[in-house]
């Protein structure tokens, strides 16, 4: 419910800047061809297979990211759970932390990247249903999700994997 809480947030007047202008996992670097044109400009890089794979999957999210139809305001942007406080003694959501990367862009992005960082078991990588169901439930209960966004639900958590994949192989594979 917490993450939903933050979704619900009236945004007007707050001055929160758009997606398309930073947070939200630097989306908009992906959207504008920024972190493409640093994957292509790198010699560290230069035929390694993630480049291929890439380019295919940008221009899903690109789609994804540019449906107007689908409900915006406040996203956190960064909903992993490195993140998230939980009390200790009981178990239960506290509160979230670091907003460095909040703005304003469809809602559908925080649920599907806190789906994507947080219901995947470490052990073998398998998505948990049990956690998932747990997670969509209690996002549901104080915003359910649309129709439309159900049936993108699998694209925006592409969409964030590959924000979060690309920003690890820039920093491991350029930068560092």
């Amino acid at each position: 419910q917490g993450l939903a809480r933050i979704n619900l947030t009236p945004n007007a007047g707050v001055g929160l800047r758009s997606y398309e202008v930073g947070g939200a996992c630097d989306v908009r670097k992906h959207m504008f061809g920024e972190y493409e044109r640093t994957l292509l400009a790198s010699t560290e890089v230069t035929g390694h297979d993630f480049i291929p794979f890439y380019l295919k999957c940008v221009a899903e999210l690109r789609r994804a990211m540019s449906q107007p139809d689908l409900p915006q305001g406040i996203l956190h942007g960064d909903p992993f759970l490195d993140n998230v406080l939980i009390d200790a003694e009981t178990g239960e959501l506290g509160g979230f932390v670091d907003f460095e990367d909040a703005c304003v862009g469809p809602l559908l992005f925080d649920i599907a990247c806190c789906t994507s960082a947080c219901c995947f078991r470490q052990r073998d990588n398998a998505l948990d249903i049990r956690r998932l169901r747990a997670l969509l439930q209690g996002y549901a209960e104080s915003r359910p999700l649309l129709k439309k966004e159900a049936s993108r639900f699998i694209d925006f958590m592409k969409l964030t994997l590959l924000c979060n994949c690309s920003w690890r192989f820039k920093q491991f594979n350029i930068d560092h």
